[in-house]
């Protein structure tokens, strides 16, 4: 959707059909050629897709640049770390053995939150 902010066309995007309760937003600002990300309360949720993942994973929610993301086996150990991590960020997972596995997103603002991810090759 195309507006005008500020005697600036703006063009406002996202990485989801909607934006989630307390979601952030990007801004691609035409102008100038920034992208400028709005800020978020933490309170979005986070999803990882595609699970079952041959390649790469992408992350999609409310996570702003500096978020850690951690790949843990079942037995608790980290097999990956992702650090500053963002909202449409892709993680290449081909190194690691197929099989299922947490990952623990935690956010710029502590708070913390686990999907589980599978992984086939």
């Amino acid at each position: 959707t195309w507006s005008d902010w500020s005697n600036i066309k703006t063009f406002w995007t996202g990485v989801s059909t909607g934006r989630p309760a307390g979601g952030s937003v990007s801004i691609i600002d035409d102008v100038h050629g920034e992208v400028i990300q709005l800020p978020s309360n933490g309170k979005g949720e986070v999803n990882i897709f595609p699970s079952p993942a041959s390649d790469f994973i992408t992350i999609e929610g409310d996570v702003l640049p500096g978020s850690a993301v951690k790949i843990l086996n079942l037995q608790g150990q980290t097999v990956h770390q992702h650090l500053n991590a963002y909202s449409a960020d892709r993680i290449n997972v081909q190194g690691l053995q197929p099989g299922v596995y947490q990952t623990v997103i935690t956010m710029t603002d502590g708070s913390v939150q686990t999907k589980k991810l599978m992984v086939v090759h």
